[in-house]
């Protein structure tokens, strides 16, 4: 879910960044853009391949700004904080504001959410018709491991038995053959794959009010000029660019292996 962070900070401009001798200057000055990227952020979305909502976006940035941005690939989403708070990256993508306010909102500049949204609970058409959290205590969820889920289950739902996988159709493999109870996720990435591929066999049995999808990214306090370029420049992405970006992700997500 990551990149898609880079198609819409709408409202995100910084004071002072729209003079463009401002901004030539200050990429002069800062030609790479530094963003770390977790295990569930940067999940494939098929076997094998790589979402293309990464690589496909973070080049067009890089065109319509002339940056070079380099990918800084955590194992977790506490990795990438610590690589936020050592400066090691300039920019920090969270899909969770409570996770995001609890670690860096203190110290950090965050930009407007491009996606609002809902966790998902993805449960067996022969289970319950409805579930939450409490339900699920001393049960099994999978979820795509190395992100804002794991970090969130653990911190503060103890009582579930957590199952981070790499992917999202292994998420759905396992809540299908019984192995994990039950799976969370973005609504936006879950919601059509359950409808065309698990219609007979999955459904969304409920979502998670305590753990919403604001898609954003924080900034260093001290440098905020980063959020205004990267506004200016994805203000820059025409409509026929977002469409092909839009459309390779579908195909990568939906293309089974």
């Amino acid at each position: 879910m990551f990149a898609m962070v880079l198609v819409a900070w709408a409202g995100a401009a910084v004071a002072g960044t729209a003079d463009p001798d401002a901004r030539r200057t200050w990429i002069a000055e800062h030609p790479v853009l530094r963003i770390a990227i977790d295990a569930q952020q940067g999940a494939e979305v098929n076997s094998g391949k790589s979402n293309p909502l990464v690589s496909q976006y973070l080049e067009l940035v890089a065109r319509h700004t002339g940056l070079r941005i380099v990918t800084v690939r955590t194992r977790s989403w506490e990795e990438s904080v610590r690589a936020f708070e050592e400066r090691r990256v300039d920019m920090l993508p969270s899909l969770s504001d409570r996770l995001l306010m609890a670690d860096v909102g203190a110290t950090a500049l965050l930009s407007q959410p491009f996606y609002q949204g809902r966790s998902v609970i993805i449960s067996r058409t022969v289970g319950p018709a409805s579930l939450d959290l409490r339900a699920l205590e001393g049960h099994t969820l999978a979820f795509t491991g190395g992100g804002a889920y794991e970090s969130w289950l653990r911190r503060e739902h103890p009582a579930i038995t957590r199952l981070p996988l790499a992917d999202m159709h292994q998420v759905l493999a396992a809540v299908e053959s019984g192995i994990a109870d039950a799976g969370i996720g973005v609504d936006v990435a879950y919601h059509p794959i359950v409808r065309r591929d698990y219609a007979l066999s999955l459904r969304i049995a409920g979502d998670v009010p305590e753990m919403p999808v604001a898609i954003r990214v924080a900034v260093h306090k001290d440098e905020p000029a980063w959020l205004g370029i990267v506004d200016d420049s994805v203000r820059g992405i025409s409509a026929d660019e977002n469409r092909a970006v839009i459309e390779r992700w579908l195909e990568a997500a939906y293309l089974r292996a």
